[in-house]
């Protein structure tokens, strides 16, 4: 009597729930005592005992539930830097960064006279030929003019009337922009996830992509995977699991919300780049569009301190900004609000 054998599918490994709290699982807070304990990042071309050593001390921190992107010295990250101000820092131009300094040195305030001088209700501006982009900016910015004057409920109008009647408080402004969008960056866009939380994402998947490399080339080469290898693999896909869980509820949430909230908690909604300089007539043809030259501070085309041609009138500005502060404190009246303005 033949029996017939039924042939039993392997069961699969068990997954994550999502449905737990994935961050819980990992502890941001146990850093390396000292620079020296940093792990160095596995790279392509280290040789089979070097990666050994590499992923064991990864595995290893992986196992005390420490942070991959901490223990890494975040060098999988595209920012390595992690202070939003340092991040603005390194981008500010010198106007930006002296501003910035004396706003610093006063406490993160401005003089009280220049604060009575701007009223959220009064003092607005519709934009002339308002385009997409220059809303967009100005939408931005209103935040931080709330940061910088200490107000609430700032208006991308609220940013155009400071663009044509308090320049000088113009690049504060806009170095706090700085900081908003490196903040943003350093967390990926998405609504309540930690800088820290992106940074351990990118990192073990940075980590696992050179590993599965050396691996494959094991197999295509005829040979089997180190065992000790694949036990690190699957170590670090238990931690992958977790920051994949985390970050793909994010995005879900943000796409049913059709947006993500900014700093100030309204919501910012994602808008697709386009090409605005030509759009197609009723006959299928296209034809250029004029270019939209309305009111803007553009922050990503020439910078500011390219403008000062000389060494004077750059000392010149600064020996203005440092006035300014200097009469607004003592309580001066008629001081100049305006950069290109005489001394």
């Amino acid at each position: 009597m033949v029996t017939s054998r039924k042939r039993t599918n392997p069961e699969p490994e068990a997954k994550l729930s999502c449905d737990a709290e994935p961050a819980s699982l990992v502890n941001f807070n146990d850093t390396p005592p000292s620079p020296a304990d940093v792990i160095t990042l596995p790279k392509d071309d280290d040789d089979l005992e070097a990666l050994i050593g590499k992923l064991g001390a990864l595995a290893d921190v992986v196992s005390r539930n420490r942070s991959l992107a901490l223990w890494t010295g975040f060098a999988a990250t595209p920012n390595p830097k992690r202070d939003p101000i340092d991040i603005a820092k390194a981008e500010a131009d010198p106007r930006e960064l002296e501003m910035f300094a004396m706003f610093d040195h006063n406490g993160c305030r401005l003089p009280e006279s220049s604060v009575a001088q701007f009223d959220v209700a009064r003092d607005v501006k519709p934009l002339v030929r308002e385009n997409v982009k220059t809303a967009a900016r100005y939408e931005d910015m209103a935040s931080c003019v709330d940061e910088v004057f200490g107000t609430r409920g700032a208006t991308k109008e609220n940013v155009c009337w400071i663009v044509e009647n308090m320049e000088v408080v113009l690049p504060l402004v806009k170095f706090h922009l700085r900081v908003k969008r490196a903040r943003r960056n350093l967390s990926g866009g998405l609504e309540t996830l930690t800088s820290n939380e992106l940074a351990e994402y990118q990192t073990v998947r940075k980590i696992r992509s050179v590993l599965g490399v050396r691996m494959q080339k094991c197999r295509v080469g005829g040979r089997c995977p180190n065992k000790r290898l694949s036990g690190y693999d699957a170590v670090l896909l238990r931690r992958q699991n977790i920051m994949s869980c985390l970050v793909k509820g994010q995005r879900e949430s943000q796409m049913r919300t059709g947006g993500v909230r900014g700093e100030n908690g309204q919501l910012r909604v994602k808008r697709q780049r386009q090409d605005k300089s030509h759009e197609r007539d009723g006959h299928g043809h296209t034809r250029k569009l004029p270019v939209n030259d309305g009111a803007s501070c553009e922050l990503d085309s020439e910078d500011d301190a390219t403008k000062e041609r000389t060494p004077l009138m750059a000392r010149a500005r600064s020996r203005r900004i440092s006035e300014y502060f200097r009469r607004a404190e003592n309580g001066e009246e008629g001081f100049c609000t305006s950069l290109e303005g005489g001394d």
